[in-house]
């Protein structure tokens, strides 16, 4: 079992069950919905809005409009040592 920090910048708020990995960096102001999950190793761009299994981010909503994921940020290291398929 791996141990490090998880660093959690002012202002941001982690939903009810959600976890957040090791090395992970959630930045300032950044939303993270319930039951979400953070991967080890990744940063949260501040001021945006994440969820899901793993999480990704939330465009701003529009009325009328449904939210789209955005890209991540920062690197992850979650696939290291994964096979990969030529």
């Amino acid at each position: 079992m791996k141990m490090s920090t998880v660093t959690v910048q002012a202002g941001a708020s982690i939903g009810t069950r959600a976890v957040v990995l090791y090395d992970a960096v959630v930045g300032r102001g950044v939303r993270l919905g319930p039951l979400s999950l953070v991967m080890k190793g990744e940063r949260l761009t501040p001021g945006t809005s994440w969820h899901g299994l793993p999480a990704e981010g939330l465009t701003a909503r529009s009325p009328g409009t449904r939210d789209r994921p955005r890209a991540r940020t920062g690197c992850t290291d979650h696939d290291e040592g994964a096979a990969t398929t030529p």
